[in-house]
């Protein structure tokens, strides 16, 4: 009856040490962890400002899509793409890995009859208005799928499931 709690305990023990990524690290490895961040282009450019008090108020460039080795704490990372930027705030962890995937970047061109007074209304799948626009314009868009709604002083007209790949321009136009 003693073995039962006994191999009960001895079996927690021994998978609550499984779940942590690195629970024999040397003392030198535990102020570090990795991190990794994947661009859609090779001669994007990555950065990362902590904020604890040694890294504070400056940024130091890391390698993008390289493993790079950073002292634990909260960053902020900054990535320059084309001809826009992207920021997040990740948090390293003790021994960890992290990895930040940073989606590509296209254009949208709408071509319409008056291109200073039409507008277009660009929204998510799921309805949320993303970004609005005269048609005279080319705006940057994160890759991925929207709805266009292309407004004229007689109507509106919708444009569904329009892709925008990354450093591209989708040109579509409109006419009545």
């Amino acid at each position: 009856m003693k073995t039962k709690p006994l191999l009960l305990l001895s079996l927690i023990f021994i998978c609550s040490t499984s779940w942590a990524l690195d629970p024999v690290a040397p003392k030198s490895e535990r102020a570090f962890g990795r991190i990794r961040v994947k661009t859609p282009l090779p001669s994007d450019t990555c950065e990362i400002k902590g904020k604890a008090s040694q890294t504070e108020g400056k940024f130091i460039p890391i390698p993008c899509a390289d493993m790079t080795k950073v002292l634990i704490g909260d960053y902020e990372l900054r990535v320059k793409l084309q001809n826009t930027e992207w920021s997040k705030e990740v948090s390293i962890l003790p021994t960890e890995f992290t990895e930040v995937n940073v989606v590509g970047f296209g254009n949208i061109k709408v071509s319409s009859p008056n291109p200073n007074l039409d507008s277009v209304e660009v929204l998510s799948l799921d309805g949320r208005k993303v970004r609005e626009f005269f048609t005279k314009d080319t705006i940057t868009l994160p890759t991925g799928t929207y709805n266009l709604k292309i407004k004229t002083n007689k109507q509106e007209v919708p444009l569904n499931d329009v892709v925008i790949f990354s450093n591209t321009t989708r040109e579509v136009s409109v006419s009545f």
